[in-house]
């Protein structure tokens, strides 16, 4: 009887101890999946060029990143704040020119389109163009950036921390915050790709206007958070302008300048010329 009752309990002890293998085998198993799944994959750096110097010691750059299979294309001009200055060109007239003429008749070197606008043309959230309000600060989910030149210097700052002054002089508010902090931000949408426009900062004196190939602002967000995506540049916050088919950018590359065009008129632009 007692040989028998311990022969039975070493018996489910045995067995105790080989389910509890299986569960740590199955377990260490999932541990592998999550660090060597495909899904957790980031994106690559394929190519990255920079095409063109521009006035100021500007640089127009190129490049193609690739995940699971999809491509972004990533084009823009970087430029330094201490040598470039930034300015909003208001386009009000809808159907009257593009961004390459506003460009070349404002004495700009590169540009691309701005904010949001409603379907009557009237612009959406703040817009200061030259020191004039053209459309005052309004608040709104989409809202949650605004790019603004402040005593000469440009700026990316939250909408809520953001203060009116005499001293900005140039403003476009829009959204969503792409990048913060180094890091993107979460809650994006992963679902819609659309061409992208963006305004990007390393937080010290390097900025950079940003045209991506259509992607989800995930992605987008992702995709720019790369290192090398954008050639020597330490990304520390970028805001999404309006996209789609909005989405321009403009550079007096030569030997012809390099121009990416909107489709239809946009509101406003945003400009760079040499300080």
């Amino acid at each position: 009887m007692i040989s028998g009752f311990l022969l039975a309990l070493n018996r489910e002890g045995l067995d105790r101890r080989a389910r509890m293998n299986r569960i740590s085998s199955i377990i260490a198993g999932f541990a592998l999946f999550a660090i060597s799944s495909p899904l957790e994959a980031g994106w690559n750096v394929v190519s990255a060029k920079e095409s063109a110097t521009l006035p100021g010691g500007a640089v127009f750059f190129e490049s193609e990143l690739e995940k699971d299979g999809a491509t972004v294309r990533v084009q823009g001009v970087r430029a330094d704040e201490r040598k470039v200055a930034f300015s909003v060109v208001d386009n009000p007239l809808d159907g009257e020119g593009g961004l390459d003429k506003a460009m070349q008749s404002g004495g700009f070197f590169a540009g691309i389109n701005g904010g949001y606008f409603h379907p009557d043309f009237r612009p959406v959230g703040l817009e200061i163009a030259q020191g004039k309000q053209i459309h005052p600060f309004e608040r709104a989910k989409l809202l949650s950036g605004v790019f603004a030149v402040v005593g000469g210097r440009p700026r990316l700052v939250r909408s809520s921390d953001f203060a009116a002054s005499p001293k900005v002089t140039e403003a476009l508010q829009a959204g969503p915050f792409l990048v913060w902090n180094s890091e993107p931000s979460i809650g994006l949408n992963d679902s819609k790709r659309a061409r992208r426009t963006v305004i990007a900062t390393d937080g010290k004196f390097g900025w950079a206007v940003l045209l991506l190939s259509p992607v989800t602002l995930a992605d987008a967000a992702a995709v720019m958070n790369t290192p090398g995506a954008i050639p020597d540049f330490d990304l520390a916050r970028a805001l999404n302008f309006d996209g789609g088919s909005s989405s321009a950018l403009w550079a007096d590359t030569a030997p012809k300048p390099f121009y990416f065009r909107e489709y239809g008129s946009v509101r406003n632009y945003l400009g760079l010329r040499v300080r």
